[in-house]
Protein backbone atom coordinates (compact mmCIF):
# COMPACT_ATOMS: atom_id res chain seq x y z
CA UNK A 1 0.00 0.00 0.00
CA UNK A 2 2.57 2.39 0.53
CA UNK A 3 4.88 1.68 -2.14
CA UNK A 4 1.45 2.46 -4.12
CA UNK A 5 0.89 5.80 -2.41
CA UNK A 6 4.52 6.46 -3.94
CA UNK A 7 3.52 6.35 -7.33
CA UNK A 8 0.18 7.61 -6.90
CA UNK A 9 2.45 10.77 -5.44
CA UNK A 10 4.24 10.95 -8.47
CA UNK A 11 1.37 10.26 -10.90
CA UNK A 12 -0.69 13.71 -9.48
CA UNK A 13 1.96 15.45 -9.17
CA UNK A 14 3.83 15.05 -12.17
CA UNK A 15 6.78 14.19 -10.31
CA UNK A 16 9.34 11.54 -10.68
CA UNK A 17 10.70 10.49 -7.07
CA UNK A 18 11.93 6.58 -8.46
CA UNK A 19 12.87 4.94 -5.27
CA UNK A 20 12.21 7.52 -3.20
CA UNK A 21 8.42 7.54 -4.03
CA UNK A 22 8.48 3.90 -2.59
CA UNK A 23 10.83 4.89 0.17
CA UNK A 24 8.03 7.75 1.82
CA UNK A 25 5.47 5.95 0.70
CA UNK A 26 5.14 2.98 2.80
CA UNK A 27 5.84 4.83 6.15
CA UNK A 28 2.91 7.71 4.97
CA UNK A 29 0.72 4.40 3.87
CA UNK A 30 1.50 2.75 7.04
CA UNK A 31 0.50 5.50 9.21
CA UNK A 32 -2.73 5.81 7.43
CA UNK A 33 -3.31 2.49 7.25
CA UNK A 34 -2.54 0.98 10.29
CA UNK A 35 -2.60 4.34 12.40
CA UNK A 36 -5.35 7.04 11.10
CA UNK A 37 -7.87 4.80 9.98
CA UNK A 38 -8.43 2.14 12.62
CA UNK A 39 -8.72 5.76 14.86
CA UNK A 40 -11.71 7.15 13.05
CA UNK A 41 -13.00 3.22 12.73
CA UNK A 42 -12.68 2.77 16.38
CA UNK A 43 -14.21 6.40 17.46
CA UNK A 44 -17.10 5.41 14.93
CA UNK A 45 -17.83 2.20 16.76
CA UNK A 46 -17.80 4.48 20.37
CA UNK A 47 -14.67 3.48 20.99
CA UNK A 48 -13.08 6.37 23.43
CA UNK A 49 -9.68 6.89 24.92
CA UNK A 50 -8.38 8.11 28.31
CA UNK A 51 -5.01 8.39 28.88
CA UNK A 52 -4.00 6.69 31.69
CA UNK A 53 0.05 6.37 33.07
CA UNK A 54 0.01 3.77 35.05
CA UNK A 55 4.07 1.48 34.53
CA UNK A 56 3.53 -0.42 37.28
CA UNK A 57 0.34 -2.25 36.45
CA UNK A 58 -0.59 -5.92 36.34
CA UNK A 59 -1.64 -5.87 33.05
CA UNK A 60 1.09 -3.92 31.65
CA UNK A 61 3.55 -5.95 33.39
CA UNK A 62 2.32 -8.93 31.84
CA UNK A 63 2.02 -7.49 28.30
CA UNK A 64 5.52 -6.79 28.59
CA UNK A 65 6.87 -10.32 29.66
CA UNK A 66 4.29 -11.47 27.26
CA UNK A 67 5.65 -9.26 24.53
CA UNK A 68 9.40 -9.62 25.06
CA UNK A 69 9.59 -13.07 23.97
CA UNK A 70 7.00 -12.89 21.28
CA UNK A 71 9.01 -10.07 19.24
CA UNK A 72 12.43 -12.20 19.43
CA UNK A 73 10.52 -15.11 18.09
CA UNK A 74 9.15 -13.15 15.34
CA UNK A 75 12.86 -11.96 14.59
CA UNK A 76 13.98 -15.71 14.47
CA UNK A 77 11.46 -16.06 11.87
CA UNK A 78 13.47 -14.38 9.66
CA UNK A 79 16.84 -15.63 10.49
CA UNK A 80 16.85 -17.43 6.66
CA UNK A 81 16.07 -13.44 5.26
CA UNK A 82 20.09 -12.69 7.32
CA UNK A 83 21.09 -15.94 6.29
CA UNK A 84 21.02 -14.78 2.56
CA UNK A 85 22.40 -11.67 2.76
CA UNK A 86 25.28 -12.99 5.17
CA UNK A 87 25.92 -16.22 2.86
CA UNK A 88 24.31 -15.00 -0.50
CA UNK A 89 26.93 -13.17 -2.00
CA UNK A 90 29.56 -16.11 -1.27
CA UNK A 91 27.78 -17.87 -4.89
CA UNK A 92 28.60 -14.79 -7.05
CA UNK A 93 27.26 -11.19 -7.71
CA UNK A 94 23.26 -12.91 -8.57
CA UNK A 95 23.61 -15.30 -5.04
CA UNK A 96 21.73 -12.93 -3.00
CA UNK A 97 18.93 -12.07 -5.77
CA UNK A 98 18.71 -15.50 -6.64
CA UNK A 99 18.24 -17.16 -3.16
CA UNK A 100 15.91 -14.39 -2.05
CA UNK A 101 13.53 -14.53 -5.31
CA UNK A 102 13.62 -18.41 -4.58
CA UNK A 103 12.83 -17.80 -0.89
CA UNK A 104 9.94 -15.11 -1.89
CA UNK A 105 7.80 -17.54 -3.91
CA UNK A 106 8.65 -20.21 -1.24
CA UNK A 107 7.17 -18.30 1.88
CA UNK A 108 3.98 -17.66 -0.42
CA UNK A 109 3.40 -21.72 0.49
CA UNK A 110 3.63 -20.29 4.08
CA UNK A 111 1.54 -17.61 4.28
CA UNK A 112 -1.50 -19.47 2.61
CA UNK A 113 -0.81 -22.31 4.19
CA UNK A 114 0.96 -21.67 7.66
CA UNK A 115 -0.40 -18.20 9.17
CA UNK A 116 -3.50 -18.61 7.65
CA UNK A 117 -4.16 -21.75 9.68
CA UNK A 118 -2.34 -20.53 12.43
CA UNK A 119 -3.96 -17.05 12.73
CA UNK A 120 -7.71 -19.29 12.50
CA UNK A 121 -6.92 -21.91 15.35
CA UNK A 122 -5.20 -19.47 17.69
CA UNK A 123 -9.05 -17.89 19.27
CA UNK A 124 -10.03 -21.87 19.73
CA UNK A 125 -6.91 -22.69 21.06
CA UNK A 126 -6.77 -19.81 23.89
CA UNK A 127 -10.67 -20.51 24.62
CA UNK A 128 -9.45 -24.22 25.36
CA UNK A 129 -6.58 -23.10 27.40
CA UNK A 130 -8.75 -21.13 29.62
CA UNK A 131 -11.03 -24.32 29.90
CA UNK A 132 -8.52 -26.34 31.00
CA UNK A 133 -9.73 -28.89 28.04
CA UNK A 134 -6.12 -29.71 27.14
CA UNK A 135 -7.30 -33.11 25.65
CA UNK A 136 -9.44 -31.44 23.09
CA UNK A 137 -6.82 -28.82 22.46
CA UNK A 138 -4.22 -31.00 21.51
CA UNK A 139 -7.03 -32.84 18.77
CA UNK A 140 -7.85 -29.30 17.56
CA UNK A 141 -4.02 -28.77 16.99
CA UNK A 142 -3.34 -31.96 15.79
CA UNK A 143 -6.13 -31.93 13.01
CA UNK A 144 -4.91 -28.51 12.24
CA UNK A 145 -1.55 -29.36 11.49
CA UNK A 146 -2.53 -33.07 9.75
CA UNK A 147 -5.51 -31.05 7.78
CA UNK A 148 -2.52 -28.33 6.53
CA UNK A 149 0.07 -30.77 5.71
CA UNK A 150 -2.89 -32.93 3.64
CA UNK A 151 -3.58 -30.03 1.77
CA UNK A 152 0.37 -28.26 1.78
CA UNK A 153 2.22 -31.21 0.06
CA UNK A 154 -0.21 -31.42 -3.10
CA UNK A 155 0.88 -27.46 -3.45
CA UNK A 156 4.48 -28.14 -3.00
CA UNK A 157 3.96 -30.69 -5.45
CA UNK A 158 2.59 -28.31 -8.28
CA UNK A 159 5.35 -25.46 -7.24
CA UNK A 160 8.17 -28.37 -8.01
CA UNK A 161 6.44 -29.36 -11.28
CA UNK A 162 6.12 -26.02 -12.22
CA UNK A 163 8.97 -24.15 -10.66
CA UNK A 164 10.64 -22.52 -14.28
CA UNK A 165 6.89 -21.43 -15.40
CA UNK A 166 6.19 -19.80 -12.15
CA UNK A 167 9.47 -17.81 -11.91
CA UNK A 168 8.83 -16.66 -15.36
CA UNK A 169 5.79 -15.52 -15.21
CA UNK A 170 6.63 -13.39 -12.01
CA UNK A 171 10.04 -12.22 -12.93
CA UNK A 172 11.19 -12.74 -16.51
CA UNK A 173 11.01 -9.32 -18.12
CA UNK A 174 12.99 -6.35 -18.25
CA UNK A 175 16.15 -7.08 -17.75
CA UNK A 176 15.48 -10.25 -15.92
CA UNK A 177 17.57 -12.96 -18.19
CA UNK A 178 16.43 -16.62 -19.07
CA UNK A 179 19.93 -17.67 -17.02
CA UNK A 180 18.49 -15.87 -13.83
CA UNK A 181 14.85 -17.91 -14.33
CA UNK A 182 16.92 -21.20 -14.68
CA UNK A 183 18.97 -20.51 -11.16
CA UNK A 184 15.81 -19.32 -9.18
CA UNK A 185 13.77 -22.55 -10.43
CA UNK A 186 16.29 -24.51 -9.23
CA UNK A 187 16.52 -22.82 -6.25
CA UNK A 188 13.37 -23.03 -5.47
CA UNK A 189 12.66 -26.78 -6.01
CA UNK A 190 15.42 -26.87 -2.87
CA UNK A 191 13.68 -24.55 -1.01
CA UNK A 192 10.28 -26.20 -1.00
CA UNK A 193 11.19 -28.13 1.70
CA UNK A 194 11.75 -25.22 4.17
CA UNK A 195 8.06 -24.22 3.83
CA UNK A 196 7.05 -27.84 5.29
CA UNK A 197 9.08 -26.90 8.30
CA UNK A 198 8.05 -23.07 8.35
CA UNK A 199 3.95 -23.79 8.43
CA UNK A 200 4.04 -26.31 11.11
CA UNK A 201 6.28 -24.32 13.07
CA UNK A 202 3.46 -21.25 12.38
CA UNK A 203 0.93 -23.55 13.81
CA UNK A 204 2.99 -25.00 16.97
CA UNK A 205 4.44 -21.89 17.89
CA UNK A 206 1.18 -20.26 18.45
CA UNK A 207 -0.34 -23.18 20.57
CA UNK A 208 2.72 -22.54 23.18
CA UNK A 209 1.54 -19.09 22.80
CA UNK A 210 -2.11 -20.11 23.62
CA UNK A 211 -0.72 -21.71 27.52
CA UNK A 212 1.36 -18.27 27.40
CA UNK A 213 4.52 -20.36 27.40
CA UNK A 214 6.30 -17.53 25.13
CA UNK A 215 9.67 -18.18 25.85
CA UNK A 216 9.96 -21.98 25.01
CA UNK A 217 9.41 -21.92 20.91
CA UNK A 218 11.63 -18.50 21.37
CA UNK A 219 14.18 -20.24 22.92
CA UNK A 220 14.46 -23.54 20.74
CA UNK A 221 13.92 -22.13 17.33
CA UNK A 222 16.75 -19.37 18.22
CA UNK A 223 18.87 -22.05 19.89
CA UNK A 224 18.44 -24.57 16.83
CA UNK A 225 18.69 -21.71 14.33
CA UNK A 226 22.40 -20.35 15.95
CA UNK A 227 23.73 -24.14 16.02
CA UNK A 228 22.92 -24.22 12.31
CA UNK A 229 24.90 -21.71 11.46
CA UNK A 230 28.37 -23.56 11.29
CA UNK A 231 26.73 -26.01 8.71
CA UNK A 232 25.76 -22.33 6.04
CA UNK A 233 29.45 -22.37 6.33
CA UNK A 234 30.83 -26.15 6.27
CA UNK A 235 28.38 -26.71 3.02
CA UNK A 236 29.10 -23.62 1.24
CA UNK A 237 32.26 -23.71 0.97
CA UNK A 238 33.81 -24.70 -2.64
CA UNK A 239 35.08 -28.30 -1.34
CA UNK A 240 32.05 -29.70 -0.14
CA UNK A 241 30.42 -29.15 -3.63
CA UNK A 242 26.86 -28.14 -3.17
CA UNK A 243 27.08 -24.59 -3.66
CA UNK A 244 24.00 -22.36 -3.42
CA UNK A 245 21.90 -25.14 -2.94
CA UNK A 246 23.42 -26.11 1.19
CA UNK A 247 21.04 -22.58 1.83
CA UNK A 248 17.87 -24.33 1.11
CA UNK A 249 19.39 -27.56 2.45
CA UNK A 250 20.27 -26.43 5.65
CA UNK A 251 17.65 -24.00 6.01
CA UNK A 252 15.40 -26.66 5.67
CA UNK A 253 17.31 -28.99 7.74
CA UNK A 254 16.86 -26.60 10.75
CA UNK A 255 13.04 -25.85 10.40
CA UNK A 256 12.46 -29.62 10.11
CA UNK A 257 14.60 -29.83 13.51
CA UNK A 258 12.49 -27.05 15.00
CA UNK A 259 9.65 -28.36 14.55
CA UNK A 260 10.72 -31.89 16.01
CA UNK A 261 11.55 -30.24 19.09
CA UNK A 262 8.82 -28.19 19.44
CA UNK A 263 6.39 -31.29 19.39
CA UNK A 264 8.79 -33.35 21.40
CA UNK A 265 8.55 -30.14 24.42
CA UNK A 266 4.63 -29.95 23.44
CA UNK A 267 3.94 -33.60 24.23
CA UNK A 268 6.07 -33.80 27.22
CA UNK A 269 3.66 -30.88 28.77
CA UNK A 270 0.43 -31.22 27.63
CA UNK A 271 0.38 -35.06 26.04
CA UNK A 272 -0.05 -36.72 22.79
CA UNK A 273 -3.99 -36.93 22.29
CA UNK A 274 -4.39 -37.12 18.74
CA UNK A 275 -1.07 -37.15 18.04
CA UNK A 276 -0.65 -40.66 16.29
CA UNK A 277 -3.35 -40.36 14.09
CA UNK A 278 -2.14 -36.89 13.04
CA UNK A 279 1.61 -38.34 12.43
CA UNK A 280 0.01 -41.50 10.38
CA UNK A 281 -1.69 -39.37 7.74
CA UNK A 282 1.46 -36.70 7.32
CA UNK A 283 3.57 -39.69 6.75
CA UNK A 284 0.62 -40.64 3.97
CA UNK A 285 1.47 -37.28 2.02
CA UNK A 286 4.75 -37.76 2.21
CA UNK A 287 4.92 -40.95 0.40
CA UNK A 288 2.22 -39.32 -1.93
CA UNK A 289 4.56 -36.52 -2.17
CA UNK A 290 7.23 -39.58 -2.81
CA UNK A 291 4.77 -40.44 -5.79
CA UNK A 292 3.61 -38.08 -6.90
CA UNK A 293 7.14 -36.31 -7.78
CA UNK A 294 8.09 -39.18 -10.21
CA UNK A 295 5.06 -37.40 -12.00
CA UNK A 296 6.01 -34.06 -11.58
CA UNK A 297 9.38 -34.73 -13.16
CA UNK A 298 8.40 -36.23 -15.88
CA UNK A 299 6.19 -33.69 -16.68
CA UNK A 300 8.92 -31.43 -16.28
CA UNK A 301 11.00 -33.28 -18.90
CA UNK A 302 8.04 -33.56 -20.86
CA UNK A 303 7.34 -30.03 -21.39
CA UNK A 304 10.40 -28.59 -20.90
CA UNK A 305 10.97 -27.22 -24.48
CA UNK A 306 7.54 -25.83 -24.34
CA UNK A 307 7.50 -23.94 -21.23
CA UNK A 308 10.40 -22.19 -22.51
CA UNK A 309 9.08 -21.15 -25.62
CA UNK A 310 5.39 -20.49 -24.89
CA UNK A 311 3.66 -17.05 -24.63
CA UNK A 312 2.58 -15.32 -21.80
CA UNK A 313 -1.00 -15.78 -21.66
CA UNK A 314 -0.50 -19.65 -22.62
CA UNK A 315 2.09 -20.05 -19.86
CA UNK A 316 -0.27 -18.67 -17.43
CA UNK A 317 -2.95 -21.22 -18.98
CA UNK A 318 -0.61 -24.35 -18.95
CA UNK A 319 0.09 -23.58 -15.59
CA UNK A 320 -2.92 -22.86 -13.95
CA UNK A 321 -4.30 -26.38 -15.40
CA UNK A 322 -1.27 -28.17 -14.52
CA UNK A 323 -0.62 -27.40 -11.07
CA UNK A 324 -4.87 -27.76 -10.28
CA UNK A 325 -4.17 -31.27 -11.85
CA UNK A 326 -1.33 -32.03 -10.23
CA UNK A 327 -2.80 -30.59 -7.16
CA UNK A 328 -5.81 -32.90 -7.28
CA UNK A 329 -3.94 -36.39 -8.44
CA UNK A 330 -2.05 -35.58 -5.24
CA UNK A 331 -4.96 -35.12 -2.97
CA UNK A 332 -6.97 -38.40 -4.70
CA UNK A 333 -3.05 -40.66 -3.97
CA UNK A 334 -2.99 -39.32 -0.21
CA UNK A 335 -6.62 -40.64 -0.06
CA UNK A 336 -6.16 -44.00 -1.55
CA UNK A 337 -3.26 -44.33 1.23
CA UNK A 338 -6.19 -43.78 3.99
CA UNK A 339 -5.67 -40.54 4.66
CA UNK A 340 -9.23 -39.66 6.49
CA UNK A 341 -8.00 -35.95 5.82
CA UNK A 342 -7.82 -36.33 1.85
CA UNK A 343 -11.33 -37.80 1.89
CA UNK A 344 -13.03 -35.48 3.62
CA UNK A 345 -11.23 -32.22 1.72
CA UNK A 346 -11.68 -34.11 -1.77
CA UNK A 347 -15.86 -34.57 -0.83
CA UNK A 348 -15.93 -31.05 -0.01
CA UNK A 349 -14.48 -29.70 -2.75
CA UNK A 350 -16.59 -31.82 -4.86
CA UNK A 351 -19.43 -30.69 -3.19
CA UNK A 352 -18.12 -26.67 -3.16
CA UNK A 353 -17.90 -27.84 -7.34
CA UNK A 354 -21.53 -29.56 -7.44
CA UNK A 355 -22.76 -26.42 -6.26
CA UNK A 356 -20.96 -24.34 -8.45
CA UNK A 357 -22.48 -26.40 -11.59
CA UNK A 358 -26.02 -26.39 -9.91
CA UNK A 359 -25.92 -29.58 -9.67
CA UNK A 360 -26.14 -30.11 -5.77
CA UNK A 361 -27.86 -28.44 -3.47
Amino acid sequence: GGGALGIALEKFTGTEYGLEGFAWGVPVGAFIGFFALQIFGARRGGVHYELLVQPTHPDIVRYFKMMLPMSLGVGSMFGLEFIIRSFGANFGTGGISSLNYAYRVMYTLVAVFGFSVSVTSYPDMARLVKEGDFGQLNRKIWKSLSRMFCILIPAVVAVWALSFPAVRILFERGAFQRETTEAISEILRWYLPVSLGLCLQAVLVRSFYACERMWVPTLLNTGIFAATIPAYILLGAPEAGLGIKSVPIVGATGAILQVIAMIVMWAKKNGTDGMKEALLNMVRALVAFGIMIVAAVGLDRVSGEFVRNAGFVVLVVYACAAGILLFTLTLIVQRYLGSKDAKDILNELLGKVLRKLHLKH
